[in-house]
């Protein structure tokens, strides 16, 4: 009864955008309601240096499907640093916890994970940077919509997405937006996705075996903010992809990209030949990349 009581305060709290003067210990609180979250994938902030004292910057790192924070580490504590900047790391609802959790989340609690993690980055900063992989990128996007549509959070917020899923390169995954034949699918046909990672720490990281019909719930986001319109996006885009993605369909990312009306935004197109097609850096991934995707995140905010 404490847990769900608990669960109520803290979901309030999210709603009201107003936090506790201790964020560690909310967060601490929020996260011991569940017993059996992978460690160091919880959510936490890293302070610059004094806690609870906020920074010019902020950075909010948000996570891809099936992820956890370790998704690209360390390439938003490096930035982090070179901005002298508190980070703050999210955990998505059902992710870093056992595939059936992963199972029961639905759209909008990623939505309200996503609003969280970026009022908690303006208690921490004065201006926040947003880093988002994937279908961390897709929730980014709709939050940027939501400013839009509030008009709050225009000129303090700036956004950085790397390999943005706004639409799966899979041509199967078409089938997950046509009601009857979805139902069929991940009740019947293929109840369960699995996969094998490629080390012992993806395969920590990275939720490998789940039910089907939370698919369903990350088509339906995708779909949604794919049929935004674009232009009405002001705030500062940086996008980031490689050429040859094997996850998202990055013909449409260029679309939404040249869609966008914002006049601080930013295009790179990455080469990768072999393993890190999709995420494009951190130990895990794409080690080679991660000092040079730093230094072009930094440059790009440092010319705005």
């Amino acid at each position: 009864m404490y847990k769900v009581i608990l669960y109520f305060i803290i979901s309030l709290t999210i709603l009201a955008s107003t936090f506790p003067k201790d964020l560690d210990i909310y967060l601490k609180e929020k996260e011991s309601i569940y017993d059996d979250i992978i460690k160091n994938t919880e959510k936490k902030i890293f302070w610059y240096k004094e806690h609870n004292k906020k920074t010019k910057y902020s950075i909010v790192y948000l996570h891809g499907f099936s992820a956890t924070r370790q998704e690209v580490y360390p390439l938003a504590n490096e930035i982090a640093k070179d901005l002298k900047a508190n980070l703050f790391y999210t955990r998505y609802t059902g992710h870093g916890r056992p595939g059936k959790y992963l199972g029961e989340a639905k759209k909008e609690d990623w939505k309200n994970d996503t609003t969280e993690a970026i009022e908690i980055g303006k208690e921490i900063g004065e201006k926040v940077i947003v880093i988002s992989t994937s279908t961390g990128g897709t929730l980014v996007t709709w939050y940027a919509m939501e400013s839009i549509k509030k008009n709050k959070d225009l000129d303090n917020i700036v956004y950085i997405l790397i390999s943005p899923n706004y639409k799966i390169k899979d041509k199967n995954s078409i089938l997950l937006e046509i009601p009857i034949i979805r139902y069929l699918i991940v009740n019947f046909f293929i109840k369960e996705q699995s996969w094998q990672g490629h080390s012992d720490e993806e395969n920590r990281y990275w939720t490998t075996r789940y039910p089907s019909k939370v698919l369903i719930e990350m088509s339906d986001l995708v779909k949604e903010v794919r049929n935004f319109n674009f232009n009405k996006l002001k705030q500062p885009f940086f996008i980031i992809h490689s050429n040859n993605d094997d996850v998202v369909n990055t013909d449409i990312i260029d679309k939404k990209y040249n869609e966008l009306g914002s006049k601080n935004k930013k295009l790179l197109i990455i080469p990768v030949k072999d393993y890190g097609k999709h995420v494009l850096a951190g130990d895990i991934m794409a080690p080679n990349n991660t000092v040079y995707l730093k230094n072009e995140i930094i440059k790009y905010l440092k010319n705005l």
